[in-house]
Formats: C-alpha cells, sequence, structure tokens
C-alpha cells in the first residue's frame, strides 16, 4: 500500500505544484475530519476514520484538484463467524495460551488515498455546479483474527489501486452559508491483490495472490455550513476472489460501508 499511496501524493504534488505556480489566481483550502463507519464484511464493525480533504481551485474556475488521505481501525471487536473458526495451530502457540471456549475475533483497519481532477459546469440555475471527474484511488483493508486474549492468528490484507470515474452536483455559490453537495464514483482495480500472514497456523500460511477485478461504487451526500462540513457515504467494495492461493479457497466477498464524517475548513 506505501507504494500506492506514494504514487498518489506524487502525482497529486505533481500536479497541484503545476498549478498553484501558474499565474493564474486560485484558492487552496484543507479539510480535517473525523467519523464512524459502520461495516457490514465477513463480520460487523465499527470502525474510526480521521484523514483530511485538499482542494486546489482555481479562481476561473476551469477545473478542480482533490487529495484526500485517510486512515481507519476498529473501535471493537467482533466475534469470527463460525464459518472461519477451524484453524490448524502450531502445538507450541496452542501450548502458550488456554484455547477452551476461546472465541475468535476480527478487528479491520487500513487506509486510502485518492486524487482526482473534475471540470466544473454551471447550470442554467446558477446556485448549480456539475463536474465530472476522474481520478486514481489507492486502497487497503487489512482484517485480523485473533484468539483468547489477542493474540493474532492470522491476518489478510487486499490491496487495490483503482482508476475511479464519477461526478458531483453542488448546490450554493461562493458566498452562501448554505451548500449542498451529491457525489457519485466508481472504481475498478488496474491491481487487485490479497497477502495472508499465519505466523501462528500449522500450514505454510504466508502467502500472496492476485485477486479477479471487480467494480465497486459509491455515493456520498455533503451539507456545509459556514466552515462545517457533514458527509454522509455509502460504498459497496467487491473484494474478488481467487481459486488458487496454495490450495486455499478464497470466495468473492463484499464489503458494505456506511458512515458519517465531520470536518472544519481552513
Amino acid at each position: 500500500m506505501k507504494r500506492n499511496i506514494l504514487l498518489c501524493i506524487v502525482f497529486s504534488s505533481i500536479a497541484i505544484s503545476s498549478f498553484a505556480q501558474s499565474n493564474e489566481p486560485h484558492k487552496l483550502s484543507i479539510t480535517p475530519y473525523l467519523g464512524l463507519r459502520s461495516v457490514d464484511w465477513k463480520e460487523q464493525n465499527v470502525v474510526g476514520n480521521a484523514g483530511f480533504e485538499l482542494n486546489f481551485k482555481p479562481v476561473n474556475n476551469k477545473f478542480n484538484v482533490r487529495l484526500e488521505l485517510s486512515a481507519f481501525g476498529s473501535m471493537l471487536n467482533s466475534q469470527t463467524k463460525s464459518a472461519e473458526t477451524s484453524y490448524s495451530l502450531t502445538s507450541d502457540f496452542v501450548n502458550s495460551i488456554n484455547t477452551t471456549n476461546a472465541p475468535l475475533n476480527s478487528t479491520y483497519r487500513g487506509g486510502v488515498a485518492q486524487i482526482d481532477v473534475s471540470v466544473p459546469f454551471r447550470l442554467k440555475d446558477s446556485t448549480m455546479t456539475f463536474e465530472p471527474f476522474v481520478g486514481l484511488e489507492s486502497k487497503t483493508w487489512a482484517r485480523g483474527v485473533s484468539i483468547g486474549d489477542g493474540k493474532e492468528i492470522q491476518e489478510e490484507r487486499y490491496k487495490f489501486l483503482s482508476p475511479t470515474l464519477g461526478a458531483k452536483l453542488s448546490y450554493g455559490h461562493n458566498k452562501s452559508k448554505v451548500k449542498l453537495t451529491v457525489r457519485v464514483a466508481v472504481s475498478y482495480p488496474a491491481t487487485s491483490n490479497l497477502q495472508i500472514y499465519g505466523r501462528n497456523l500449522g500450514a505454510p500460511y504466508d502467502t500472496d495472490t492476485d485477486l479477479t477485478k471487480r467494480i465497486s461504487p459509491s455515493f456520498e451526500i455533503g451539507g456545509k455550513v459556514k466552515k462545517i462540513s457533514v458527509k454522509l457515504r455509502y460504498e459497496l467494495i467487491n473484494l474478488g476472489n481467487s481459486d488458487t492461493l496454495k490450495g486455499i479457497s478464497v470466495p468473492d466477498s463484499k464489503a458494505t460501508i456506511t458512515g458519517i464524517t465531520v470536518g472544519y475548513d481552513f
């Protein structure tokens, strides 16, 4: 993931630096935010997320550049579903813990880096703007499975680097105290990879494989009052599958994510 995030940051830095050094007047804003998300994947979990959004807007409104970086992590453990409670553990690991009636728990963590460039079009109603955009997104999802008092058995790391395509509809002009936005996007991974680590498993479980590629949609509604912004987001992540992971079958899975974030403009 670090390489993919670095690519997004490099591309965005080059783009923003080039535009900022031009003779065109421009506006640069940064919005740090905090949020909560409900994740329905292999388990149901609540994660906290934090990040920031950087927007570069030339005064001539010919284009807009947006960069967003965020990280998330589980706030509570989730009990692992019964279909995944059978593991072949090493004898040393079994002897180091009390496995009697010990539940298996899962936690999620990860991060996202996004950059996109949009071209705004003013609609007949001068208070509404339509912005189609193209972009690049790097995303990682990690799921850790632990037993007993938190000793980890396995971790799955999903990594995606995806072109994105979408549009945003905005209501409210620059001097409005209240602004509303609707943003719709789809992403399709150029690279899609799964790595599995199982240091305490009896089988040679540390491996990685490419996954089948799937389209993932997202939908977001936002409201802004002066400098305070609130966003509601729905996202469906299709993680794909692999049929040849050293004899281990990885079926298709989907993560449904709904959440809210609150930010402040600087």
